[in-house]
């Protein structure tokens, strides 16, 4: 039975026997009055005072003791009391809800009251208050671009406030998941105003967002005594992420999820609560256990030269006894909340405690991106980033970022990080952060498939799918959006190389129609048998494909054409520059890949040289003894050791055997094989003579005879259930 239920009977069972207790008439009549009096009891050291405020439920669990030690914390943490502010009076049914300002040396609060219909306090939170702090937007924010509107989240007593911000021209949404505590939409901390940053800065680059207040900042005297991950953060996650999926502006667009801090830990959760998200970006995520991150913090800040936030061992030696309890098996539902950290409930520890947010990414398979900043002393490197790395190095669509100069807000500096760095007016989140999300997310952002035959004919032939099948556009869709925009763009063009470059004929000379040439090559056959014409017809190949006008001039023409089409054909995964732009005067259609001439130049080069290559050995192989083919694995092909031999990412044999019955979800990276050329017999018939010109044939498996791969192939694989 929850501790809740327990005192409840017990409250009504000491109600039956002594009565209730008397009406406190001025805190009916004066409720506006009641911060500032509290505040005095706890400034005059008179605690049995205020214990007489508080209803029986509470005074059971808080003696003048506890009250002196807990007055006594907060002090000595956040510094002397500098002013009260007057009450904002509110009515829920029955029950008074007075909010006061209250401002300490080191932080301002607001302060929650709730008072019963006997005049008794009920309870009291208190919630950060950034209501003063001034902000205006980064360099890096363009507000013609977008507009922000308030919306709500959640319904009946479960909605809390929430910002809407959306580009005139959106590509992609994200929800953001602040860190622990009550924090209000803009993640505020100090002067700071990170997400509020983030947010308008992404915005300009034409990605919306949704950030809403976590429920313990915008009622936290509606909260549940049970509360877990779901009331903190998922319940709202989804709330925001059907939003979006409402609106038309934003219907079709991929949605992420953006977390920091504590958020950046709870965004997988998230992640697996709803697969129907794009992926993750985790901003300082912790993974270190949050009981113990905060001793951590505490021992950090006693290393610093100003003693301004110290705090003292018996503070230490309390969060570290509240620590051992979480983590202890006795921990239950009736442990009470004033004996564990922060007095947040044994429900959130229990659920917290049972969550691998490392473990949860691994299984989730979506993209994600983990940033980390080296001068971070709340989420470290060493505890947390780590973490991530030894939990997800390695798996295809995740990738790691670390700036070495900034902080847990993401801001430049240098030296010791500290709680100052957060108090400083007009900071914001550097714009390299801002700028490196923003490509990620809109080079992931996969395009609508119907809109874009090229491409949607492209993926079809990688996934081994066909326009006649029903479901094919979904099935592509579907199996794109769990992967990498690397992995995406390598897929695709490997399979261009196949189609493009391996599987075209060049010249054949079997087929010319010149009758001089038939009759001389009949009168060879008839003379000399097949073997002299394969020995005629391989002289006339090299002479062809050696010669300085093939290797010089066709190959080069053949391979910008190529790298011309494979960029118009992937151009809507990148398209974000001005459509009125002035081109360059060698503009050959790489300018959609962006505004950067250098990294669009870059490109084509790369992709001039990739096809320069698969051309050339494409020649060469006709002249040689062996046929070649280009083995791209299509999706659902059972893994098969015997012609797979899966190897290590160092290329050493692979002994582990948890490949085994999986299959194929994506080949990222094909595979040439070469295959032995039988001697052709001096009767062989013409047809077997005939010198190949499509040497990367693509085999059937009862056809392949004794392969041997060039290069391993590099797939994805998945549980086959």
């Amino acid at each position: 039975m929850a501790f809740s239920k327990v005192a409840s009977i017990l409250q009504s069972l000491v109600d039956a026997v002594i009565g209730k207790e008397p009406k406190i008439q001025w805190t009916l009549d004066n409720p506006s009055t009641v911060g500032k009096k509290i505040v005095e009891l706890l400034e005059a050291g008179s605690y049995q005072d205020l214990r007489n405020l508080l209803t029986r439920r509470i005074r059971w669990l808080l003696s003048t003791n506890k009250l002196e030690t807990s007055w006594k914390s907060v002090l000595d943490s956040q510094g002397k009391v500098v002013s009260v502010g007057e009450g904002e009076v509110t009515k829920s049914g029955d029950v008074t809800i007075v909010r006061f300002p209250l401002v300490l040396e080191k932080i301002a609060i607001k302060v929650v009251v709730r008072i019963s219909t006997s005049g008794h306090v009920t309870s009291i939170r208190a919630v950060p208050d950034h209501s003063n702090v001034p902000w205006s937007p980064p360099d890096y924010v363009d507000e013609t671009l977008f507009e922000e509107s308030e919306v709500t989240l959640g319904a009946d007593d479960r909605d809390v406030p929430a910002s809407l911000v959306l580009p005139h021209s959106s590509c992609a949404a994200i929800i953001m998941l602040q860190g622990s505590g009550a924090a209000d939409r803009n993640s505020s901390v100090g002067q700071l105003k990170p997400f509020k940053d983030l947010a308008w800065g992404l915005a300009s680059k034409g990605i919306a967002s949704v950030r809403f207040d976590k429920a313990a900042f915008a009622h936290a005297e509606r909260l549940s005594e049970n509360i877990t991950l779901e009331d903190e953060y998922i319940y709202h996650a989804r709330a925001a992420i059907a939003l979006l999926r409402s609106g038309s502006e934003v219907a079709g667009l991929p949605v992420f999820i953006l977390g920091h801090s504590l958020g950046g830990c709870i965004a997988p959760r998230v992640g697996k609560e709803e697969p129907s998200i794009a992926g993750l970006v985790i901003l300082a995520g912790l993974t270190e256990a949050l009981q113990r991150s905060a001793i951590r913090q505490m021992k950090y800040i006693n290393t610093l030269k100003d003693k301004t936030y110290h705090v003292s061992e018996a503070v230490l030696d309390a969060a570290a006894k509240q620590a051992e309890l979480v983590e202890s098996p006795t921990l239950s539902l009736s442990t009470p909340a004033s004996k564990l950290p922060f007095a947040v409930p044994a429900s959130y520890w229990l659920d917290i405690r049972n969550y691998n947010p490392v473990s949860t990414a691994a299984g989730l398979g979506k993209p994600m991106l983990i940033m980390q900043g080296g001068r971070d002393y709340q989420v470290t490197l060493k505890d947390d980033f780590e973490g991530w790395k030894k939990g997800l190095g390695g798996i295809v669509g995740v990738e790691f970022k670390v700036y070495d100069d900034m902080n847990h807000m993401f801001r430049k500096g240098k030296g010791m990080s500290s709680p100052d760095e957060y108090n400083v007016a007009g900071a914001h989140v550097d714009g390299d952060v801002v700028e490196y999300i923003s490509r990620w997310i809109t080079q992931l952002s996969l395009p609508p498939l119907d809109q874009h035959e090229m491409l949607r004919s492209l993926v079809y032939k990688l996934l081994g799918l066909s326009d006649a099948r029903f479901d094919a556009l979904d099935r592509a869709t579907d199996m794109l959006s769990k992967l990498s925009s690397q992995a995406i763009i390598r897929a695709l063009t490997a399979t261009s190389m196949k189609l493009w470059a391996f599987q075209i004929d060049f010249p054949r000379f079997d087929i010319e129609t010149s009758m001089i040439l038939q009759s001389t090559r009949k009168c060879i056959r008839d003379l000399d048998r097949a073997v002299a014409l394969r020995n005629v017809d391989l002289a006339a190949h090299s002479s062809l494909i050696g010669s300085e006008e093939f290797r010089e001039k066709l190959i080069p023409q053949k391979a910008l054409g190529l790298a011309i089409q494979l960029s118009n054909t992937l151009a809507p995964f990148f398209s974000n520059a001005s459509p009125h732009r002035e081109l360059p005067s060698d503009w050959v259609g790489f300018s959609t890949w962006g505004e950067d001439i250098e990294e669009w130049t870059a490109r084509k080069a790369h992709f001039i040289d990739l096809f320069t290559k698969a051309l050339i050995a494409k020649a060469d192989s006709c002249l040689n003894s062996r046929d070649y083919e280009l083995v791209s694995y299509l999706p659902g092909t059972p893994f098969d050791n015997t012609t797979m031999k899966a190897e290590t990412i160092e290329g050493a044999p692979n002994s582990a055997r948890n490949h085994e019955g999986r299959r194929v979800q994506l080949c990222i990276e094909a595979a040439p094989f070469a295959h032995p050329v039988r001697e052709i017999a001096r009767d062989a018939s013409v047809a077997e003579a005939i010198v190949s010109t499509a040497n990367f044939i693509s085999r059937d498996q009862n056809e392949k005879r004794a392969f041997k791969p060039m290069v391993k192939a590099v797939v994805i694989l998945f549980e086959d259930n």
